[in-house]
């Protein structure tokens, strides 16, 4: 088969089985989100916000405009991500501590595992159904 029948038949499959397609996208986003969590860095002691237990999860959509937004509900993600200023009490800046980049290391790492499972769970709709 080749690329572009495979991209026809996936856009079909997708308007003629818009509950798969959501499906299908719901399972790999909450395996991104899996991964996320065991990935968030863990500061070690209990809180009321920890990282690794604060990831969500929404489907928005229907058809061909369905997507899955997955944010953290922690306050301090950001700067746990990109690094922040270290000040004082008063203000006075004492260095900088560097973020540890964990998202966009985990979604570049699963990435190709979620495009694989993308691709074969359309390819067998598409083998079973249509192709």
């Amino acid at each position: 088969m080749k690329p572009e029948d495979f991209i026809k038949g996936c856009n079909h499959v997708i308007r003629v089985y818009p509950d798969y397609a959501e499906k299908t996208l719901r399972k790999n986003a909450n395996y991104l989100k899996k991964k996320l969590a065991i990935n968030s860095p863990d500061s070690g002691s209990d809180h009321k916000n920890k990282l690794n237990e604060s990831w969500s999860m929404k489907i928005e959509g229907f058809g061909t405009d369905v997507e899955a937004d997955i944010w953290s509900k922690a306050p301090h993600f950001h700067l746990v991500d990109r690094g922040h200023v270290i000040k004082d009490r008063y203000g006075h800046v004492h260095g900088f501590k560097q973020g540890a980049h964990f998202l966009q290391q985990t979604v570049d790492r699963t990435e190709t595992e979620i495009m694989f499972n993308l691709e074969k769970d359309m390819a067998k709709k598409v083998d079973d159904g249509i192709g």
